[in-house]
């Protein structure tokens, strides 16, 4: 799909483009908005939800007090009751305080009838006696625990030291609940205990929920009023009141949705069960009750989505009146830029070598435009005009370049002439020799030549020319044909490089120098004469050890006319090698930039005097090749090696 759309025209892509743009700003900006507006309706909603909670919660704890309140008065007023009901008991025992015990005792029974009529129990304790007097109410109470104080029942109570003022005590016994009242008379020392069953109005109080949810109902009215949620109550796991009574949002709601508000007061949060809700509970201790409000999240955000589609429609008719004014701005730009790449295309595929047929294309550019398309148009122009200045002089160019690589393969291939050729080189049956030489450029300024003196001597030269290219080629050549011509008229290499030394430096304008090793070794004995102008030190390989000939004969030739050079000998042994090699080997470079080395030299010449003089090569080769990677040659790579057989 991607690639198709690159196909299309210029007119196309910029339409396409920018109307793609403006549909992510206008998106953009309508998501921003929607979304600070949905974030604000959520704010709104927690806050309008947690203020809706907490007048719930106010709501039930004001009736839940106003209920206890009510409880505590009608229990006060039971202990009012029963302690006027005191009056006539205390009235016999201030009357008869001088009665015997069995005559007290029949006496209160006489009184028995009246005292149940006001459903009441009396205990009577005589101190004196020890002995405790009641009438026909249940035994059971004499010993039942009060639950005020533990411990604490009718039978210790009254024979506990009283405040003449009485005493109340709240009792338990058998899931019925009594007041008694307590006095001392201490006329005869005698106390009683006047009991009444208030478990009427213990009942009626039982039933707490039902009162107060009937007390609840009345401001759950005036919430849902202004509020389009629901709120439940929940005792334990069940549902004790909802406001809608044909929603099963308690059933669907998990109950440990609760329970986490007993620890922690949870702010409201959206919750998902069929769907999403906003959900605030909180805990009532006191009647362990669960208040809970919660509230359809689409209730919430209707008015979002009215408002998403209208800004929806208005985003789409600002993107559709933004394409057609850019369908018509953009047709005069994509005609001239049309003309300007037929032109350009025609310049492509022009000759542009003819300077006429480029002034012939450009002839209807008109190039008189101020925007951008006329700055274009005349580029295009003086871009014709300088592509073509720039053939015409890459065709000169490239002709003298054609004409300068000429010359040079002709003077490499003359160079490569005045080296030994291998079917011109000496012949011998005690020495053997290979030789390299691989240049930096196309031609060398390193040498080296082997061609037989007389019938029992050998001449070997190596040199490297101070500079590179085709002045080091000339100079290399005029010092090869000079030590040949010397050396072949039997002189030593001493003699023969001090009379080259001063040819050199008759006629050196540019200072240029080169350093060398003319060597000649006698066949039949194995001496070596050599002469070393500022040259690498040659190497000498035997079986255990590898050791350079650090004797120098002089400086290099071409500096100084009037040097003499001087030379030593050293015996080439059977079994023997002498390695001469340029600097190029000594100085090749890696990557890093770190240079081979003559130890490194060393270390691979080691244990080579098994190998011929051409495996001897090669595998210095090799070393040097590994060594610089894809690091360029910088300097030409020559060596000899001379081997005694």
């Amino acid at each position: 799909m991607i690639s198709k759309i690159f196909r299309f025209s210029l007119r196309t892509k910029i339409i396409l483009i920018t109307t793609c743009l403006l549909l992510l700003v206008v998106f953009s900006i309508c998501y921003y908005l929607l979304n600070t507006q949905r974030q604000n309706y959520i704010k709104r909603e927690i806050a309008f939800q947690e203020s809706t909670s907490g007048l719930l919660a106010d709501s039930v704890s004001s009736q839940y007090f106003n209920y206890i309140n009510q409880q505590i008065i009608e229990l006060l007023n039971e202990r009012i009751n029963l302690k006027n009901k005191t009056s006539i008991i205390e009235y016999y025992n201030n009357f008869i305080s001088s009665l015997s015990a069995k005559d007290y005792k029949n006496l209160l029974n006489n009184q028995s009838h009246e005292i149940n009529n006001f459903n009441l129990h009396l205990f009577v304790y005589d101190h004196d006696t020890d002995s405790y007097f009641y009438n026909d109410a249940d035994s059971d109470l004499l010993t039942a625990s009060g639950t005020a104080q533990a411990n604490r029942n009718i039978q210790n109570t009254l024979k506990g030291e009283i405040s003449p003022s009485g005493y109340f005590l709240a009792i338990n016994h058998d899931n019925d609940y009594y007041l008694a009242y307590f006095v001392h008379n201490r006329k005869n020392n005698r106390s009683f205990a006047l009991v009444k069953n208030i478990k009427e109005l213990s009942d009626r109080y039982s039933k707490d929920d039902q009162i107060l949810l009937n007390s609840v109902r009345e401001s759950l009215n005036f919430i849902n009023e202004h509020w389009s949620g629901q709120i439940l109550i929940f005792k334990n796991d069940k549902v004790i009141l909802q406001t809608d009574p044909n929603s099963n949002l308690g059933s669907q709601l998990p109950f440990e949705y609760l329970t986490r508000s007993k620890e922690q007061n949870y702010p409201t949060e959206l919750v998902s069960l069929d769907k999403q809700y906003f959900l605030k509970v909180n805990y009532f201790k006191s009647l362990d009750w669960y208040l809970v409000s919660i509230r359809d999240a689409d209730d919430v955000f209707e008015p979002i989505l009215a408002l998403t589609k209208f800004v929806i429609m208005v985003g789409l008719i600002t993107v559709l009146i933004a394409f057609m004014l850019i369908f018509l701005f953009t047709r005069s730009i994509t005609a001239s830029l049309s003309n300007l790449s037929k032109k350009a295309y025609q310049i492509a595929k022009s000759d542009l070598s003819d300077p006429k047929a480029m002034d012939l294309m450009l002839s209807d550019i008109k190039a008189t435009g101020t925007d951008e398309i006329g700055t274009l148009e005349k580029a295009i122009v003086h871009m014709g005009k300088s592509i073509n200045d720039n053939v015409n002089s890459l065709i000169t160019i490239s002709s003298k370049q054609s004409r300068i690589e000429g010359e040079l393969n002709a003077a490499r291939d003359i160079q490569k002439g005045l080296l030994p050729a291998d079917d011109a080189l000496p012949q011998s049956k005690i020495i053997s020799f290979a030789s390299c030489l691989y240049p930096a450029k196309e031609v060398a300024g390193d040498f080296y030549d082997i061609f037989r003196v007389d019938d029992t001597h050998i001449a070997f030269v190596i040199g490297d020319v101070s500079d590179k290219g085709v002045p080091a080629a000339l100079f290399m050549s005029t010092t090869i044909t000079m030590m040949r011509q010397a050396l072949s008229l039997g002189k030593t290499p001493a003699s023969a490089l001090t009379s080259v030394n001063k040819r050199l430096a008759e006629r050196n304008p540019n200072m240029m120098f080169v350093t060398m090793i003319a060597l000649t070794l006698d066949e039949t004995t194995g001496i070596c004469t050599i002469c070393n102008a500022g040259h690498c030190p040659p190497i000498v390989i035997n079986k255990n050890e590898v050791l350079e000939l650090e004797n120098l004969s002089g400086a290099a030739a071409g500096v100084m006319e009037d040097l003499q050079y001087s030379e030593f000998t050293y015996k080439l042994s059977k079994g023997q090698s002498l390695v001469l090699y340029t600097d190029g080997i000594s100085e090749a470079q890696n990557e890093a930039g770190n240079f081979f080395g003559v130890e490194k030299i060393q270390q691979i010449l080691q244990n080579t005097a098994h190998l011929s003089s051409e495996e001897i090569l090669n595998k210095l080769n090799n070393e040097i090749s590994i060594f610089r990677g894809n690091a360029l040659q910088s300097d030409d790579i020559t060596a000899l090696c001379i081997q005694a057989i």
